[in-house]
């Protein structure tokens, strides 16, 4: 084992750990659904997770907390073991734990946030920012800002440069407009298809679908309106797909989605978008809708359905990108206040070559399963430590894995995060 690994297995052992903010069966939307009720009932104190709690030895929790401000982070490390040992190391069509049977420290995360109170029906400010340090950091610039990006449209930079890389996924101010329930408008950079944040899901690894086929972040803007406490919508333009500071072809795309919640059970949310993503390339439009779908089946048992349906009208002739399509399903089950178990099965489709092999007619299979440890649930600070074991098998339908001489790969993977 390397130097590094040594040392990130160390740190991982020594300070890393999860505390489940929000842990689902999939990949998550990035934002929350927006409410017709207040963010606070009057008479609620909220709960200090680690960080609050340690300002509040300073006397400045509660001032932030009266201004409805929240400071809070966590810290995600992580190793895997690939038993089929690829050549160069890695696990193909993968993305945060790309680098096979290495060690490392995904994400040092900290937030300021502030949510706009959309009850009031009056101007509100608010917004977040988010810092981040850490191997994923390598994934998610957008372009232009902070390097890491090459000229392929949204492919980091992964073999170059240092390990451990800063961004910034969330820099945007939310402002409350007081027309009829509320319009929140949000300027700037945000995660508005999938949530970078590791406590988002019960699985560490990601999907082929959320790695391939959806961006990061999107700079832009955009309004939402909840209609009901059942049916919300989000919608605006971007700069483009893993785009920021700069545009690789200057032109802008169309976002939106939409939240149908017909009981506190079910959640159906319907993401699209559409522009041209291309470099250089403002004519040829990528059409692509991603409907989810959450089912809270008991307080133990979520379901969770995932697809995604892409076509890039007009790239047939320059053979860049044509169409994709997927989908996934996932359970998760809490056995106890200690367990909780989960799996996912993935299918995905790329074309023409242009998302994970340039050969094209390439469909990848992903099969999932995973345990969500809880070693101190009922300490305060204890609380705040996951481990998600996994074993994943995925395969696909030609020679993808291992430098493309393999149809299979085998991986073994654990993480930790700790809240605070």
């Amino acid at each position: 084992m390397t130097r590094k690994s040594r040392i990130s297995l160390a740190l991982i052992a020594s300070v890393t750990a999860f505390a489940g903010r929000s842990a689902f069966a999939g990949d998550q939307s990035a934002s929350p659904q927006l409410s017709l009720s207040p963010t606070y009932a009057v008479d609620e104190t909220p709960s200090r997770a680690p960080l609050m709690s340690a300002l509040n030895s300073a006397g400045l929790a509660e001032p932030l907390e009266s201004a409805r401000i929240d400071v809070y982070g966590w810290i995600e490390g992580s190793y895997n073991y690939n038993f089929m040992n690829p050549a160069k190391e890695k696990n193909a069509g993968h993305a945060f734990d790309f680098e096979a049977n290495h060690a490392t420290i995904n994400q040092l995360a900290l937030n300021v946030q502030r949510d706009v109170d959309l009850t009031s029906h009056q101007f509100d400010f608010g917004g977040r920012i988010e810092l981040l340090y850490g191997s994923d950091a390598v994934w998610t610039h957008s372009n232009n800002l902070f390097g890491g990006y090459n000229s392929a449209r949204g492919v980091p930079d992964v073999l170059g440069g240092p390990d451990f890389q800063f961004d910034t996924p969330d820099l945007y101010i939310d402002i409350a407009v007081p027309l009829g329930n509320g319009i929140r408008v949000r300027l700037g950079r945000f995660e508005f298809w999938k949530p970078l944040d590791p406590n988002s899901s019960v699985f560490f690894s990601h999907s082929f679908a959320y790695v391939n086929a959806l961006p990061f972040t999107n700079t832009g803007v955009t309004a939402a309106y909840a209609f009901t406490n059942e049916l919300s919508v989000d919608a605006g333009i971007s700069r483009g797909d893993n785009q920021s500071t700069s545009d690789d072809n200057g032109a802008i795309d169309f976002i939106g989605k939409m939240t149908w919640r017909p009981s506190d059970k079910i959640a159906l949310t319907l993401y699209g978008s559409v522009g041209p993503e291309e470099p250089k390339n403002n004519s040829d439009y990528l059409f692509r809708i991603n409907p989810t779908l959450s089912v809270t089946v008991s307080d133990q048992l979520t379901l969770f359905a995932d697809a995604i349906f892409a076509d890039e009208a007009g790239s047939r002739t320059a053979g860049i990108r044509d169409n994709f399509y997927g989908s996934s399903a996932n359970a998760a089950l809490k056995l106890d206040d200690h367990f909780s178990v989960a799996g996912r099965i993935e299918f995905f489709r790329d074309e023409t070559g242009a998302l994970v092999d340039a050969a094209g007619n390439t469909t990848l299979y992903e099969a999932t399963v995973g345990l969500g440890v809880t070693p101190f649930p009922a300490d305060r600070v204890g609380s705040n430590l996951k481990f998600r074991p996994e074993l994943r098998y995925d395969y696909a339908s030609r020679d993808y894995f291992n430098d493309f001489k393999r149809h299979d790969e085998l991986i073994a993977a654990v993480d930790a995060i700790f809240n605070f």
